[in-house]
């Protein structure tokens, strides 16, 4: 159920605890500061706001690299703050020096010659807002934040990125410029509160063979992606797609190249559908005029090339399809989010997912995206009540085989007592620590300190490995840069701390080769679990842990990817 309509900058709860962690992580003295939170839940409210609720003195920059998200921030800057100076640091249009608050474009400012950026005091500006800030860490940015001395020691001003995907397409880490993700809320929640519409999947396959598609920093190269993609049958097969699974919605389509927009765009008019195509170098009057058309409902369906996955917001939109393949989160969640805002009459998004014969490549979809096995067919079915199967079959059947489900009817009829095979500690860990940490489907670590306590390794937000205990609450015992390292510091402190579990732990300890005890077997059984023959009591003691941390193999299928949660 859609949340009811609010009053103008009547600020969600969600939103005053953002708020409130920025306030809070600012006293502890955290300065460089990163919210994620899903597209189409009011970043920009939130910043609007930062200034006056933290009572900053001096001015405040806000930095974006759009010309439609500059008019959107000082747009809502002015609403809720009808007493501050806001003005615009774009092109022809220079903020002057008594500007309260000024609105920049990261192009303007961030050029390498410095000159526009040059001309602004630094000692002026008490905080710098970022939004897009995935984008921070590229050149044109780090030359501005440079300028305004954020990373000297001593400096005080306060930086708070703001972003939906807060990772990068070339890997690159965003702790080069935010020390901490203060606040993050994952889709799920936004969902289930009704603050983001619900999303159902579909999948079409195809016979286009992606395995002669060329790369470029890590994703496929868009000129030679088109040209394998950019066939009749497909885009025919993508026409029928929409006229059976959303009939009546306004589509937006994802394209590799203008000829594959275009393409596919003659394609559902030559079917009776109206349909525009927009790109990148279009003249702009073209482009503006194909997008109000398809805003006022004109045009049902959009094809676009690389030009609307940032910034562009239309909530009529009711059904998004992945026409063009990509290997990358980071795109595939800006996509998908162009569709999650709720609108009247709009129940769920549609999303379709063209699916590539692809042998060479892992490609992103709707199911990798929301934890779910990667071949996965959600078939008309929504991601929330798919999770939601699988958070109360994995409570049921802890040890579930998910790996070849491939459709919801499937994952009602897993069987509860599969045959377990013994795990084996992970490569990883054998080159990097002398204990038996056992891997978790989601990708963290954990190893048994007895008595239900526990030791475990996660990777957070940031990219950084948490060390974690089983009193969960305390917060991280500590952080670092690499697995390696947190491996090597989790082993220092369970040797410090836990000198009795030390000889249980060992990974070359003689035991672990003996056949499992009586007692082990009798506990398995206890958990639901049947052992599988010749079992090892190391192998036992794994099986133990993995079972018990039950809560994490549900999470590993049905969770936010570890990218992190929000998705975007």
């Amino acid at each position: 159920m859609s949340q009811p309509a609010r009053k103008l900058f009547e600020l969600r709860q969600y939103q005053w605890e953002c708020l409130g962690a920025i306030r809070q992580a600012r006293e502890k003295g955290v300065r460089r500061q990163l919210v994620a939170l899903p597209t189409g839940t009011g970043k920009t409210v939130i910043f609007a706001r930062i200034k006056s609720h933290l009572k900053l003195p001096g001015r405040m920059l806000v930095l974006t690299h759009r010309e439609e998200l500059i008019e959107q921030a000082v747009a809502k800057l002015r609403q809720a703050n009808p007493n501050l100076s806001v003005q615009v640091e774009r092109a022809a249009l220079s903020a002057s020096d008594d500007a309260e608050v000024v609105v920049a474009s990261v192009p303007t400012l961030g050029r390498s010659d410095m000159v526009r950026v040059g001309r602004i005091d630094p000692e002026q500006f008490s905080a710098i807002v970022v939004d897009e800030a995935h984008h921070a860490v590229a050149p044109t940015y780090m030359r501005i934040l440079r300028h305004f001395r954020l990373f000297e020691p001593e400096s005080d001003k306060l930086l708070v990125g703001f972003t939906a995907t807060p990772l990068r397409g070339d890997g690159t880490p965003l702790e080069r410029v935010f020390e901490k993700i203060v606040y993050s809320r994952p889709i799920t929640d936004m969902i289930t509160l009704g603050y983001l519409c619900p999303i159902v999947g579909y999948r079409i396959g195809t016979d286009v063979s992606l395995s002669g598609v060329r790369t470029h920093m890590g994703d496929f190269a868009e000129g030679s992606l088109g040209e394998a993609i950019n066939v009749s049958p497909r885009n025919a097969a993508i026409v029928s797609a929409c006229l059976r699974f959303a009939p009546e919605a306004k589509a937006l389509v994802f394209c590799a190249g203008v000829a594959h927009a275009q393409a596919l765009a003659r394609a559902f008019v030559l079917s009776g559908i109206s349909a525009r195509a927009v790109w990148g170098l279009m003249p702009s009057e073209d482009r503006a005029a194909a997008i109000a058309s398809f805003r006022e409902g004109s045009s049902k369906v959009l094809t676009n090339c690389a030009v609307l996955t940032e910034g562009f917001d239309e909530p009529g939109i009711g059904c998004l399809v992945l026409a063009r393949p990509t290997q990358s989160p980071l795109l595939y969640m800006q996509m998908v989010g162009r569709g999650t805002r709720p609108a009247p009459g709009k129940h769920a998004l549609k999303v379709i997912d063209v699916a590539d014969r692809s042998e060479r490549f892992e490609l992103m979809n709707l199911s990798r995206l929301f934890g779910l096995p990667a071949h996965f067919d959600l078939a008309g079915h929504s991601v929330t009540h798919v999770r939601r199967m699988m958070e109360e079959i994995g409570k049921q059947r802890p040890f579930a085989d998910w790996s070849e489900v491939r459709t919801p009817e499937e994952l009602k009829n897993l069987p509860r007592h599969p045959l377990l095979r013994a795990p084996r500690i992970d490569e990883e860990v054998l080159d990097h620590s002398g204990f038996a940490w056992l891997k978790l489907p989601d990708g963290s670590y954990r190893v048994p300190l007895g008595g239900g306590r526990w030791l475990g390794i996660s990777r957070n937000l940031l990219g950084k490995y948490e060390i974690l205990k089983h009193s969960a609450s305390t917060g991280p015992l500590g952080e670092e840069p690499d697995l390696a390292s947190a491996l090597a510091r989790a082993d220092a402190i369970i040797e410090r701390r836990h000198p009795e579990a030390v000889a249980l732990l060992r990974q070359d300890c003689g035991w672990r080769s003996l056949p499992a005890t009586s007692r082990q077997v009798a506990y398995m059984r206890h958990l639901g679990l049947a052992p599988p023959p010749r079992l090892t009591r190391g192998e036992a003691q794994l099986l133990i842990t993995r079972a018990l941390s039950g809560e994490h193999q549900v999470r590993a299928w049905a969770r936010e990817p570890n990218l992190p949660s929000p998705m975007y």
